[in-house]
């Protein structure tokens, strides 16, 4: 899954970074699911692609650090 190389101690910054980061550079993926109620499968592509991006990001970043 996305948090596999997550390591445990940084699961907390992990999850505040994700929503942060779909808030600023994603923001539609969020007003898509409160608007529908739902994830239809655009939403959901949106949801991955963006989940991904931030994956590779914090994995640089953790490993920077």
């Amino acid at each position: 899954g996305y948090l596999d190389n997550v390591a445990l101690g940084d699961i907390r910054a992990f999850e505040t970074g994700l929503y942060k980061f779909i808030e600023s550079r994603h923001p539609q993926v969020f007003k898509d699911i409160v608007a529908k109620k739902q994830l239809d499968d655009p939403t959901k592509a949106a949801l991955d692609s963006a989940v991904k991006e931030f994956v590779t990001q914090f994995a640089a970043r953790t490993a920077a650090a």
